[in-house]
């Protein structure tokens, strides 16, 4: 049984940096990039993983810009430019291959710090064996999205997914209690500033819960199936163009009280139906918390219960969740053919639901211009329903 708290003891249990970051400003023409302490960092052969940031690559772009050249084309001069005089020197300098990338901080730029992110977060998997600073390097990152999915992903193979189907973590519990603990779980993973507790409350679980039964009838037609990220623009889009101005309410597809759906109060069985709704929860929550993240990560606003409600209206009106819900309830079929062969395939699903619908981080500032004006920083909206 998970505990609920497991990423707070991960970050307890962290004292030392996993990986370092060395920071150059990238030089103009003829400038020198790696400085005598740098050379004398590189000597002492540390086993810490490096990655080199060349910082204000904006600059650089501009600089050929400047120059009457196209974006693009500008784009490969700056590229060229860092090989040359940024990672050959750091190169010769540290005598060994280096992890480098080139970053902003500037607009237009936001998707190079989500691959810096990106990139750190593979050199922490790969160096080290135990899931603590994986999952610490997941939590404190607030851009790239993706990562928090594997974030979910890591905590959910350690704690529970892999019993879903055979009751192995969860006998004789309640469902409510298994849910509790699963639902903190990947909420702490998206580290959301929640000062209100609203991803905590027993109103969004019950969203949660419901979802689970609701049959979405938008399945997209297999051969026109868009992007995560084009699917959920479009839906979020679609949303915001219906309401009639910015304090008009968003209303989410939930009839009568909102409460936890009768199932929960069960006590957890191996059974289909048990793992059809366990997993549709997972993978509800994640992508749901996900169009959450992106929200106040393009808006740069508090979370809300209005934003909240926009990013759960967004799923249940988008081709991604009827996806979902369809292809869990095939699983959960196949599952029950292959019973007697003690084949648990769930986890191996669950994990492919979640990668097959990341929002990609450069698609997700592109798209933003796509949807209109909206208010989602005042919590105006009363409750959840």
């Amino acid at each position: 049984m998970p505990s609920g708290t497991y990423p707070f003891n991960v970050i307890n249990n962290i004292t030392k940096p996993p990986i370092n970051r060395l920071c150059f400003g990238i030089p103009r023409a003829g400038g020198r990039l790696v400085e005598t302490g740098i050379e004398e960092f590189f000597k002492l052969k540390t086993n810490t993983p490096i990655i080199a940031v060349f910082t204000k690559y904006d600059l650089l772009v501009s600089r050929w810009e400047r120059a009457q050249l196209s974006a693009n084309d500008a784009q490969k001069k700056a590229d060229a430019f860092v090989k040359d005089e940024c990672i050959k020197p750091l190169k010769k300098a540290a005598r060994m291959q280096v992890k480098n990338i080139t970053v902003s901080t500037e607009k237009g730029y936001e998707c190079t710090v989500s691959d810096l992110v990106a990139l750190t977060q593979s050199m922490v998997q790969a160096k080290f064996s135990t899931l603590e600073p994986s999952v610490v390097a997941a939590i404190a990152q607030r851009v790239n999205p993706g990562v928090k999915i594997e974030g979910c992903i890591v905590i959910g193979r350690t704690n529970y997914w892999k019993g879903l189907a055979t009751s192995t973590r969860f006998a004789e519990k309640s469902l409510e209690a298994c849910l509790f603990a699963i639902h903190i779980d990947i909420i702490v993973v998206w580290n959301i500033h929640d000062p209100h507790m609203h991803l905590r409350s027993k109103e969004f679980q019950a969203l949660i819960t419901n979802l689970v039964e609701l049959s979405p009838n938008n399945a997209a037609d297999p051969k026109m199936t868009l992007s995560a990220g084009i699917a959920m623009v479009g839906a979020i889009a679609g949303v915001v163009s219906a309401l009639a101005g910015p304090a008009a309410p968003i209303v989410v597809p939930i009839a009568g009280c909102l409460v936890l759906a009768k199932w929960v109060y069960d006590v957890y069985q191996q059974s289909h139906d048990t793992l059809r709704r366990l997993m549709t929860y997972i993978v509800d929550l994640t992508l749901i918390m996900q169009n959450v993240f992106w929200l106040v990560s393009i808006y740069q606003v508090p979370l809300s219960r209005r934003l909240v409600k926009l990013a759960y209206r967004a799923y249940t009106d988008s081709t991604v969740m009827a996806q979902v819900h369809e292809e869990i309830r095939k699983h959960v079929k196949r599952q029950a053919v292959h019973k007697r062969l003690d084949r648990d395939d769930t986890l191996s699903k669950i994990v492919e639901l979640l990668n097959g619908n990341r929002i990609n981080t450069e698609e997700m500032f592109k798209l933003k211009g796509n949807i209109g004006q909206i208010d989602l920083s005042g919590d105006d909206d009363t409750s959840f329903v």
